[in-house]
């Protein structure tokens, strides 16, 4: 029996988005680098994550961190006071992401061959439970198969968040062997820690990263619309 499941940020809905949003929220103007300066974000975020994951540093000081370190790289000096107002700014403005259609055709199809969906993600469980809600994706998962890292009290990379997914997935649906495609966007994440627990890996590298070793990847997906290559699958 065939499962999927997704990660959440900039696999289900591009994390530039509310980003950008919040940048021009906030200065009043986009830079011709802004792509750039996003990147660098998410560099400076990933590098701290795991510490913030792991309570070695509070998630504040982590979002302190990615700002003031990216936007220094651009020429932006923020204090740490600016820092937490651009969290504050982006955090209004997540209310407004969406699923990129892409995906959504994806989870239809999905829904219509009755083949059962979760999501595996890393992040504090109220935010990343009213992501599900403000991109109105509740309806499409089991609930039983929603797994956010600070409740399981696992987070990806390990593979022990993987093997709670196909524990749960074989007590529910009787099903010892199940067949688990997953799809996320981080090389490391996502798709080294799925492989670790055997799951059929779909990188949705859409930020075309230069990856270290394919063999751990099924499926190499490039950007959103080669998502429709998956229609022969399901």
């Amino acid at each position: 029996m065939k499962f999927f499941v997704f990660d959440i940020d900039d696999t289900l809905y591009d994390l530039k988005d509310p980003f950008v949003m919040a940048f021009e929220k906030m200065f009043g103007y986009l830079p011709h680098d802004i792509d750039d300066l996003f990147l660098d974000f998410r560099k400076y975020n990933n590098q701290i994550y795991d510490k913030a994951l792991n309570g070695q540093i509070t998630m504040t000081q982590m979002c302190n961190y990615r700002a003031q370190k990216s936007f220094y790289d651009y020429g932006i000096i923020l204090d740490e006071s600016s820092a937490q107002k651009f969290q504050r700014t982006y955090e209004s403005v997540k209310n407004n992401i969406t699923v990129n259609k892409h995906i959504l055709d994806l989870m239809d199809r999905l829904k219509s061959n009755n083949i059962p969906m979760g999501i595996i993600t890393n992040g504090p469980t109220y935010d990343q439970n009213m992501k599900i809600d403000y991109l109105g994706l509740r309806s499409y998962f089991d609930p039983d198969l929603i797994l956010v890292s600070e409740e399981v009290g696992f987070h990806k990379p390990d593979k022990a968040i993987f093997d709670e997914m196909k524990n749960r997935i074989c007590h529910k649906y009787n099903c010892p062997s199940p067949e688990i495609y997953y799809m996320g966007d981080s090389y490391d994440n996502d798709i080294v820690g799925a492989k670790k627990a055997a799951y059929n890996t779909i990188w949705l590298n859409h930020r075309r990263v230069a990856p270290l070793d394919l063999s751990v990847v099924d499926y190499h997906l490039t950007s959103y619309s080669s998502i429709s290559i998956l229609t022969d699958i399901f």
